[in-house]
């Protein structure tokens, strides 16, 4: 194999499968729970790993914010600060109905998520439905 070939081969071997970087960093942002720049999001990462240059990162939350996934504002400091669009819980609820609707058996599918649930969970969702009879 040739030298070229050989660093291309390396360099994909480095590469994150597609997407993973987007999902990390909206994860990111969730957990930070406020806004932050590039900068900020590239220091969070593991020193151990391989660790994206800052310009991957502001490409990737630009397409973020292109897509609607996150805001972007400048802060007092001069530098933009990202922060998701959307909270976790809403974009797992977003996840999950959007499942439910692709399925040609939504009952099974209710009732296989339903069986999956600890008692603590079950006991909410007992609670929600009770809620929402309540405002019918």
């Amino acid at each position: 194999m040739t030298a070229p070939a050989l660093e291309t081969e390396a360099m994909m071997a480095e590469r994150r499968p597609h997407g993973e970087l987007k999902s990390r960093l909206v994860q990111m942002l969730w957990d930070a729970g406020e806004p932050l720049t590039a900068k900020a999001l590239r220091a969070r990462f593991e020193s151990d790993e391989h660790v994206p240059t800052l310009q991957t990162f502001l490409t990737v939350l630009e397409r973020l914010r292109k897509s609607g996934v996150v805001e972007r504002e400048l802060a007092p400091s001069g530098e933009y600060v990202f922060a998701p669009t959307r909270s976790e819980s809403s974009e797992a609820v977003e996840r999950m109905l959007g499942e439910l609707m692709k399925s040609s058996d939504r009952t099974d599918v209710l009732l296989g998520f339903a069986g999956g649930l600890d008692e603590k969970d079950l006991d909410t969702l007992r609670s929600a439905l009770r809620a929402r009879r309540s405002t019918e």
